[in-house]
Order: structure tokens, then C-alpha cells, then sequence
């Protein structure tokens, strides 16, 4: 008997089945996975940390810099960690707009990097 009948005679669909036997989302995971792949992933991941961790500093630079009461050692501390974090994110946002300019101007897309294979 038919699979695909069986499974509808009984409600149950056969998903996988109906749209040609596709592979599970982990295999196909394991078969696009080169190391051109984890290097943009990689890239992608830092440039997002990055991001969020430089946000994060300058609030709490910020809530430490209002919360000093007027001690000049904690508003200190809070100007630097503001300052701190601004260059952070200048760095970020610099090192995003280099991989952007050699994108456009050398046609490599350093966040979805392929290495070419040998052979």
C-alpha cells in the first residue's frame, strides 16, 4: 500500500514525503558547512557582541555616572566607561563599514566568504 495513502487515511501527513523526501534541517546544515561558512559566521557573531556588549557598557557607564552622587571617583569612572564604550562602538561600526567597502569596491562578501577548493 501506498505511504503517502496510509498517512492520509489516518490525518497524519507525511510532510517529508509530499516535497520529495527533503533531508532534516541538521543534515543539511552538515552538508552546507564549509569553512568559508564558520569564518563569516564567525565574523558575524563577533560584529553582533560587539555591538551589544560596547550598548551595555555605555548604559551602565551611564547609570553609574548618575548614580555617583557627586563623587568625583564614580563619575569618574562612568565618564571613562562611557568614553569606553563610544569608541567600541566606533570600532564596530568601522570594522562593519571595511568589510562593506571591500564588498563593493573588490566584490568580496566577507560575511558570506567561500574558499575556493583545490582540485
Amino acid at each position: 500500500m501506498n505511504k503517502t495513502f496510509l498517512a492520509q487515511s489516518t490525518g497524519q501527513s507525511n510532510i517529508a514525503g509530499e516535497l520529495g523526501g527533503m533531508d532534516s534541517p541538521l543534515e543539511n546544515l552538515r552538508q552546507n558547512m564549509t569553512i568559508g561558512s564558520i569564518i563569516s559566521g564567525l565574523i558575524t557573531w563577533i560584529l553582533v557582541a560587539a555591538m551589544v556588549l560596547s550598548l551595555f557598557f555605555l548604559l551602565f557607564g551611564g547609570i553609574r555616572w548618575i548614580t555617583s552622587g557627586g563623587d568625583k571617583d564614580k563619575t569618574s569612572s562612568g565618564q571613562k566607561m562611557i568614553t569606553g564604550a563610544v569608541i567600541g562602538l566606533a570600532l564596530t561600526f568601522s570594522a562593519w563599514a571595511i568589510t562593506r567597502l571591500i564588498q563593493h569596491y573588490f566584490g568580496l562578501d566577507i560575511m558570506s566568504l567561500e574558499i575556493p577548493i583545490l582540485g
